[in-house]
């Protein structure tokens, strides 16, 4: 995926990103069923809503375009993404891995 741009938005890159707004995440230890926090893990993350105002420039809440609402039910759903705990103790997304996946459904 591009990095992030707000001004080239599209509802084919929506659903490959990471949603908008969440209320609820959840780590699975790897391996799965270990009990063990583990140095890596599934991270899962739900996202519950969207605010059009917040993602595009110039959005007119009244009149949305077909476009940005379609890229806003995209952006809906859930992520699962792959974290690992370094030698440090910090915590990092692993972009390569194969566990991560957008799940929207609209």
């Amino acid at each position: 995926m591009p990095t992030f741009d707000i001004a080239n938005q599209s509802v084919a890159f929506q659903e490959r990103r990471f949603g908008f707004n969440c209320d609820f995440l959840g780590y699975l230890p790897l391996p799965i069923g270990s009990g063990n926090p583990a140095e890596e893990g599934l991270l899962w993350v739900n996202h519950e809503y969207t605010n059009g105002l917040m993602m595009f420039p110039g959005y007119d809440a009244r009149n949305p375009t077909h476009e940005q609402v379609d890229i806003e039910l995209a952006a809906h759903g859930a992520s699962v993404v792959l974290v690992r705990r370094d030698a440090g103790g910090d915590w990092a997304y692993d972009v390569s891995s194969a566990y991560n996946r957008a799940d929207h459904r609209h």
